[in-house]
């Protein structure tokens, strides 16, 4: 056939089409069983030219019909390749997703990890400064210990020197007293 599909402002809705063909049906049904009663002659002579008004009555209904089922079947294939295209788009998407979710679960491991150890390191510096805070402690009370021993020490020092300076001292005395005294007894040399 070379009938001209109708522009899309020609078109009709599918449905309006299917009516618009079962209108067309019932009208030649009505016809068909409401026509008055005519002569043998004048059936046999008008019968040709109803039927070609029956025929063509029909071949127009049977291209409206075919052209509407075209025009559906044509909507339904483009349809068809758009969903086909969003699936594409879908899927595409859902492995991107796939992959973001894999490489997020790797990076959260990693993060994990990462904190895992910063948190075994922030207990291994607490330990470490509770450990030094203690050898401070232990060196200030050595220190203090030593002090407090040079204290003592020098203490003693100085009263063992005072000490001594006192016995130097009478000794001292005690050497000069007893130069005096022999100095008493030795007479004079002669003059």
């Amino acid at each position: 056939m070379s009938e001209q599909m109708p522009s899309n402002s020609e078109r009709e809705a599918p449905g309006d089409l299917f009516r618009n063909v079962e209108e067309t049906l019932k009208q030649l049904r009505s016809a068909a069983t409401t026509a008055p009663p005519e002569s043998w002659l004048k059936k046999t002579l008008s019968s040709s030219s109803d039927q070609n008004e029956f025929n063509v009555s029909v071949v127009k209904v049977l291209s409206q019909l075919f052209s509407a089922l075209r025009e559906t079947a044509a909507n339904q294939e483009k349809r068809l390749g758009q969903l086909a295209e969003e699936l594409r788009e879908l899927r595409s998407l859902s492995e991107n997703l796939d992959a973001f979710r894999a490489h997020s679960d790797g990076v959260a491991s990693e993060l994990r990890s990462v904190a895992a150890n910063v948190r075994g390191l922030q207990e291994r510096a607490a330990a470490l400064e509770a450990e030094l805070a203690q050898e401070r402690e232990s060196q200030g009370e050595r220190i203090q210990h030593l002090l407090d021993e040079q204290r003592v020490c020098i203490r003693q020092l100085s009263l063992q020197a005072s000490e001594e300076a006192v016995l130097a001292d009478r000794a001292r005395r005690a050497a000069e007293l007893k130069l005096d005294e022999l100095a008493r007894r030795v007479p004079p040399p002669p003059a």
